[in-house]
Parts: C-alpha cells; sequence; structure tokens
C-alpha cells in the first residue's frame, strides 16, 4: 500500500526544499506556521513538520534539517557606492525603508537586533513576496539566501552580512516520539542527511 506523510512547513521553506524530499509515497504539503505545524503533530493531522524553533512538547522530536544562510539585499536601481558590509547596513538601516518579515515568526529577530531600528515600510510572512517587493524598488531587507537566488528574481544586490553578525539560522524536522521507533520513518531520516548539509 502506498503511504501518505503529510508535512507542514512555511511555503517559502517548502518552495526552496520540496524537491529534496526523497518520499516514495504521498506527499501531502501544507503551508503552515511554526504553531500550526507543532498543532498539527500533536493532534495527528501532520506527520512532520520543518520549522526553525525547537518545539516545546514532550510528545515530539526533532533533527538538524539544513541551516540558511541570510544576506543584506536591496535593489539595484538604488545604484549604491561599494562599501564595507558594516557601513552599507547602517546605511540601510538609518536611510532607507525596511522590508520585515512578521515581526512574531521572525527568525532573524535574535540574530540582528541592530535591524529593529529600521524604518519599517512593509511587513509580510512570505520571503517570496520580501524578495519580490525588493527587486521592484520598494525597500531593502535581510532574507535567506535561497530566495534571493531563485532564477526568477532579478534587480537585486545581494551582499554577505558584516563577520558578526553572519550567523546560520538552523532548521528542523520535527515529529511525533513514537515515529522515531517505526522502522520506515528511521529509512527515512538517513535519506534526509543530504538535505543536511544543504
Amino acid at each position: 500500500e502506498r503511504m501518505t506523510l503529510r508535512v507542514g512547513a512555511r511555503r517559502e521553506i517548502l518552495l526552496a526544499h520540496a524537491m529534496s524530499i526523497p518520499f516514495p509515497g504521498h506527499l501531502h504539503m501544507k503551508f503552515q506556521s511554526h504553531g500550526e505545524i507543532v498543532e498539527g503533530l500533536v493532534n495527528r493531522r501532520l506527520d512532520i513538520g520543518v520549522t526553525h524553533e525547537l518545539p516545546d512538547s514532550l510528545y515530539l522530536s526533532s533533527v538538524p534539517l539544513f541551516r540558511e544562510e541570510f544576506k543584506i539585499c536591496y535593489p539595484k536601481s538604488w545604484r549604491l557606492e561599494r562599501q564595507s558590509a558594516q557601513k552599507l547596513l547602517s546605511t540601510l538601516v538609518e536611510g532607507r525603508p525596511f522590508l520585515a518579515y512578521d515581526e512574531r515568526l521572525n527568525p532573524l529577530r535574535p540574530l540582528y537586533p541592530d535591524i529593529t531600528k529600521a524604518r519599517v515600510h512593509r511587513t509580510c510572512a512570505d520571503w517570496q513576496l520580501i524578495a519580490s517587493l525588493v527587486a521592484a524598488g520598494i525597500g531593502w531587507s535581510v532574507a535567506p539566501n535561497s530566495q534571493l537566488t531563485r532564477s526568477d528574481v532579478k534587480n537585486i544586490e545581494i551582499v554577505d552580512l558584516p563577520r558578526e553578525l553572519n550567523k546560520q539560522v538552523q532548521f528542523y524536522l520535527i515529529y511525533l516520539k513514537e515515529f522515531g521507533k517505526q522502522i520506515w520513518f528511521k529509512n527515512f531520516l538517513k535519506t534526509l542527511r543530504p538535505l543536511s548539509q544543504v
């Protein structure tokens, strides 16, 4: 019998990584936030989830899945002079409109506290939309490299963050602890190991 695996993750995570999930059965993908993923797992509406937050539940386990690197991005049309990453970040924070990921869900918050000083112009919980807004000249952001290097994203300057801020965000695969005892699931986890190198 063909197995079904129900996976919950943010839309942009599935867009970037769905092709790397080597599941031979029916993979049912749902766009969900961290809270929805945890609730879905506990209530058995999901089998696995992908999130940057570790779950606070006795019923769930997690394994590191991949790390996401974040970059400064701004419209090419701004034609900013070449400068150090630290000076560029200061220039952007002090004088240009910032495109922020939804503050409640922002994986950047603990990593880049200076960004909270930026003048927020737009907020949305979708990195793909933020990348498109940057390309359209609406503002600048700090966004996942996987969203900025897509072939459909053009007209964006991409710059590494200053060394002291250049941290990667860890994402985890979370699942019910009882799944971890099943042979098929142990084999599935082994197939995901290459993804942890992304």
